[in-house]
C-alpha cells in the first residue's frame, strides 16, 4: 500500500510540473491576446501543421494568416498584411517556461512591442527581463567618426526622439535583436544615420536577456 502511495505521489508532482509545449501554449491562448484570431482558429493552425498542410487561416477581420515557422518552442504567424507575431519559449531554471512574444506592425517602418508571459497566460514585467536603455536611440549608434563633427552627430541622434525599434526572436537559438527604425527623417538624413547604426542582439542566460 506504501508503494502504492508513493507511486502515485510520484506521479502528481510530475504532472503538476509539466511544462506546457508551445503548440498547447498556442492552443490556450486567452482569446483576448489575439482577438482576431480564436481557440478554433488556433487549434486549425496546429491540424494543418500536423497533416503539413500550408497552415493559413481566414481570420474574424477576414484576412489571411498563415503560420510560417512551428517547432517545440518556436512560432512565427503572419497575421496580416501589416503585422506578424513571433513566439519563444525561454528555459527558466527551476521553473516553467518563460513565453516571449514579438509583434511588429509593418509600417511605414517597422514598430515591435515585446511582451512576456508565464504558462498561465499572466503577463510579466518586461523590465525584469530587458536592459533599460533599450528605449534609447543613442544606445544604436556607433562611436562617432572622425569624418563628422559632434554637432552633426548629437544632431542626428536628437532627430530620433521619440524613438521607433522593432525586434526578431531567433528561430534557432534563445537570442533577440533589436533594430531602430527610422519614420521621422528624410530620405538623406536617413543614410547618415543608416552608415551609423547597429543591431542590438541579447541572449537569454535563464533569467534575462543580456547583450551579447
Amino acid at each position: 500500500m506504501k508503494k502504492i502511495v508513493v507511486l502515485l505521489l510520484g506521479l502528481f508532482v510530475t504532472a503538476s510540473v509539466h511544462a506546457l509545449s508551445l503548440k498547447e501554449l498556442w492552443i490556450n491562448m486567452p482569446d483576448s491576446v489575439l482577438p482576431a484570431l480564436n481557440k478554433s482558429m488556433r487549434t486549425e493552425f496546429v491540424d494543418l501543421v500536423d497533416m503539413g498542410v500550408k497552415p493559413e487561416v481566414k481570420n474574424l477581420l477576414e484576412e489571411n494568416s498563415v503560420i510560417d515557422t512551428l517547432t517545440s518552442d518556436f512560432l512565427q504567424l503572419t497575421s496580416s498584411k501589416a503585422s506578424f507575431i513571433q513566439m519563444k519559449l525561454l528555459p527558466v531554471e527551476g521553473k516553467d517556461s518563460l513565453l516571449c512574444m514579438v509583434i511588429t506592425w509593418n509600417g511605414p517602418e517597422k514598430e515591435s512591442e515585446v511582451i512576456f508571459y508565464n504558462q498561465k497566460w499572466e503577463r510579466m514585467d518586461a523590465c525584469g527581463f530587458l536592459v533599460q536603455d533599450i528605449h534609447s536611440a543613442s544606445s544604436f549608434f556607433q562611436p562617432k567618426p572622425d569624418t563628422m563633427s559632434v554637432e552633426q552627430y548629437e544632431r542626428l541622434i536628437s532627430g530620433l526622439e521619440p524613438r521607433f525599434s522593432y525586434a526578431f526572436l531567433s528561430p534557432k537559438s534563445d537570442t533577440i535583436t533589436f533594430q531602430l527604425s527610422l519614420p521621422l527623417v528624410t530620405e538623406t538624413e536617413k543614410k547618415e544615420i543608416q552608415a551609423l547604426l547597429t543591431q542590438r542582439k541579447f541572449k537569454w542566460d535563464g533569467k534575462k536577456f543580456n547583450e551579447i
